[in-house]
C-alpha cells in the first residue's frame, strides 16, 4: 500500500492539476517576496492573523540573523509554502509548524551552523525547491525525529553500514563524476531506515557491475527514500543467471516517492531492470532515458518489477526477445500514470514476448493513466507476443485509461490499440493510434483479444492484419461481453475482418462501427453479430447512440472530432 505521504500528495496535485493552483495558491503561510501582511510576530513566533497571510522573505531572514523563529499556521486545515529564495548565517533555529503540507518551492540555504524543524508538517519539493545545509552538524528535526545530515556518498554508505535503519538526509548536491565508476551499488547494506533527499540530487553516479545481486544506487531500500534525484546517472549490468538480479537507478530492490533519475540503466539477460527501481514500487516520481534489458529480461521506464502511482516515464524502453516490456512498469500494476516512452522487444523464442506503452504483463488494475509513445514488438510462434499502446496482456480491471501511441506488432501476435488482451472488467477507456499485426495474427483497434467484460469504451485507430489474421475496428477476437462502445477505425488484411470485430464468440450491447470510415461492408467477419449496429459518421457526431447513457457518455463538435467521448475520461484533443 502507498504510504500517506504519498497519498495526499496525490490528492494535492490531482486538485491543483484540475483548478489550475498552485501550492503556494492555496497555503494559510506563504513566505514569498511580496510586502508582509495578515500575519503578526511576537517573541520570534509568527502567526497569521487572517488568511492568506504572506511573510516576506527579507524580513524573515533579519529575524533569523539574530534569533530563532517560528512559523504557525493558525488551522490544522492549511499549509505553508516558501515561494522565495531563503537563507541564513546565523546559528538560528527556522521552526515551521504547518499542521499539514510544507511545501518547499525555492531555495532554502542554512549557510551557518544554523537549524531547521518541522513541527506536524509533511514536507514537499516543487520547481526549484530544495533545503542545503552548509554544515553537516547542523540540525535538520522532522516531526520529532533528528536526521543525520550527509554530503557525500561516502558519507552516507558509511553511515549506513553502521545503522542500516537510521535516519539520513542528503545536505546538498553532490557531483559523483570524480568517485568514478563503482563495480557494485555504492549504498550496498540493506537499507530500513529513512533517506530523505531535501529535493537535492547526486549527479553522474556511474555503476558498472556483473549481474548478481541488486544494483542501484541503494543495492536495497526497504525503508523510506524520498525528494531525491540521480542526474545523469549510468547504469550498466551484465547478464544474470536467474531473475533475482535486479536493477534500478535509485533501488535495485524495494521503493521510493518524490524521487527521479535520468540517464541510462542498461542490464543483460534475465534482469528485472527499471529506470528508477528494479524491483518494489514508487510513487510521485519520473525518469527520463534510456532503459534496456536482453533475453528474458524484465524491463520498465520506471520500474521494473512492482507498481507505479502518480509516475511517469519519457525516452527509450526496450527488450530483447523473451521480455516483459513497458513505458513505464515491465511487470505490474499502475495508477494516475503515464508515459511517453518509445518502447519495443524482440520476438518470442523461448517464452512469451508481452510488451505496453505504460505496462507490459500486468499483475493487479491499471487505472486513471494513459501513453503516448509508439510500441513495437517481433514475432510469436510456439511462444506468444503481445503488444498493446497501454498494456501487452491486462489480467485485472482497466479502467479510465487512454492510449494513442502506434502498434506494430510481428506474425503470431495479439495487438490492439490499447491492450493486446484484456481481462476482468474494462470500463471506461479509449484508444486512437494505428495496429498492425502480421500473418496469422488478432488485431483490433481497442484490443487483439477483447477477454472478460467491456463497458463504455471505444476505439479510432486503423487495424491492419496480415496473412490468416483476426481484424476489427474493436476487436481482432471478441472474447467477452462488450456493452455501449464502438470504432471508427479502417480495418484492412486478415481472413476474419469486421468493422467492428474480426471473429466472435461474445455477447454484444449496444455496440456501433462507422460504416463509412471502417472501409469494409460488415460488423464481423465471422459470428453472430447481434447487437452490433452500423452508424454514419455523421450519425455518430449527431447525438449518443441509442443506449449510451448520457451521464456517462457526452460529445462536443470540437473535441474528439465530434464523436462521444467519456466524461470522466477526455481526450487529449
Amino acid at each position: 500500500m502507498w504510504s500517506w505521504r504519498v497519498i495526499r500528495q496525490a490528492l494535492v496535485g490531482l486538485v491543483c492539476i484540475v483548478a489550475g493552483c498552485t501550492a503556494s495558491a492555496q497555503a494559510a503561510v506563504v513566505i514569498s517576496s511580496d510586502a508582509t501582511q495578515n500575519i503578526r510576530c511576537s517573541g520570534g513566533v509568527c502567526k497569521p492573523t487572517k488568511p492568506h497571510a504572506i511573510m516576506n522573505v527579507k524580513q524573515l531572514k533579519r529575524m533569523l540573523e539574530h534569533s530563532d523563529v517560528q512559523i504557525v499556521a493558525h488551522s490544522q486545515t492549511f499549509d505553508i509554502a516558501i515561494a522565495a529564495p531563503l537563507s541564513w548565517t546565523s546559528g538560528s533555529r527556522l521552526t515551521v509548524d504547518g499542521y499539514g503540507l510544507v511545501e518547499i518551492e525555492a531555495p532554502v540555504t542554512v549557510a551557518g551552523t544554523g537549524a531547521v524543524s518541522f513541527i506536524d508538517s509533511r514536507t514537499a519539493f516543487a520547481g526549484k525547491g530544495r533545503m542545503t545545509f552548509w554544515d553537516t552538524g547542523s540540525s535538520l528535526v522532522i516531526n520529532g525525529t533528528t536526521y543525520i545530515l550527509v554530503s557525500s556518498i561516502a558519507q552516507l554508505a558509511g553511515a549506513v553500514a553502521a545503522n542500516a535503519s537510521g535516519t539520513y538526509a542528503l545536505a546538498k548536491n553532490y557531483d559523483a563524476a570524480a568517485d568514478g565508476v563503482y563495480s557494485a551499488s555504492p549504498i550496498g547494506t540493506t537499507f530500513t531506515g529513512t533517506f530523505e533527499g531535501l529535493g537535492n540530487s547526486i549527479s553522474n553516479l556511474s555503476i558498472a557491475a556483473p549481474g548478481t545481486g541488486n544494483i542501484g544506487f541503494f543495492s536495497a531500500a526497504y525503508g523510506t527514500v524520498s525528494d531525491f534525484g540521480l542526474p545523469r546517472v549510468s547504469i550498466s549490468v551484465g547478464n544474470a543467471s536467474n531473475h533475482y538480479v535486479v536493477v534500478g537507478a535509485i533501488t535495485g530492490g524495494g521503493g521510493v516517492s518524490h524521487s527521479w533519475a535520468t540517464g541510462r540503466v542498461t542490464g543483460g539477460n534475465l534482469v528485472n531492470i527499471g529506470g528508477l527501481v528494479g524491483n518494489g514500487g514508487a510513487g510521485n516520481s519520473h525518469f527520463t532515458g534510456r532503459v534496456t534489458g536482453g533475453t528474458g529480461a524484465t524491463v520498465g521506464g520506471l520500474v521494473g518489477l512492482g507498481a507505479a502511482g502518480n509516475s511517469w516515464s519519457a525516452g527509450i524502453v526496450k527488450g530483447g526477445d523473451d521480455a516483459f516490456v513497458g513505458g513505464l512498469v515491465g511487470h505490474g500494476s499502475a495508477s494516475g500514470s503515464h508515459s511517453s516512452a518509445t518502447v519495443s522487444a524482440g520476438n518470442a523464442v523461448a517464452s512469451d514476448t508481452v510488451v505496453g506503452g505504460l505496462v507490459g504483463l500486468s499483475f493487479g488494475s491499471i487505472s486513471a493513466c494513459y501513453a503516448t509513445g509508439s510500441v513495437t514488438v517481433g514475432s510469436g510462434y510456439v511462444y506468444g507476443v503481445w503488444a498493446g499502446g497501454l498494456v501487452g496482456e491486462m489480467d485485472d480491471d482497466l479502467t479510465n485509461s487512454y492510449a494513442i501511441g502506434t502498434v506494430k506488432a510481428g506474425a503470431h501476435s495479439i495487438a490492439g490499440g490499447l491492450a493486446g488482451t484484456t481481462d476482468n472488467n474494462t470500463v471506461g477507456n479509449f484508444s486512437t493510434g494505428s495496429v498492425s499485426g502480421g500473418r496469422d495474427s488478432e488485431v483490433g483497434g481497442f484490443a487483439g483479444a477483447a477477454n472478460g467484460v467491456l463497458t463504455n469504451n471505444y476505439a479510432r485507430g486503423r487495424a491492419t492484419g496480415g496473412r490468416d489474421s483476426s481484424v476489427g475496428g474493436f476487436a481482432g477476437f471478441a472474447i467477452g461481453e462488450i456493452d455501449y462502445a464502438y470504432s471508427t477505425g479502417a480495418v484492412s488484411g486478415g481472413k476474419h475482418k469486421g468493422g467492428f470485430a474480426g471473429k466472435s464468440n461474445s455477447e454484444f450491447t449496444d455496440a456501433y462501427w462507422d460504416t463509412e470510415t471502417a472501409e469494409i461492408d460488415r460488423p464481423l467477419g465471422t459470428g453472430d453479430s447481434s447487437g452490433i449496429m452500423g452508424l454514419t459518421t455523421a450519425q455518430l457526431q449527431a447525438r449518443l447512440p441509442n443506449g449510451f447513457d448520457p451521464t456517462v457518455w457526452t460529445q462536443k463538435k470540437n473535441l474528439n472530432g465530434g464523436l462521444p467521448y467519456i466524461r470522466g475520461n477526455r481526450p487529449p484533443v
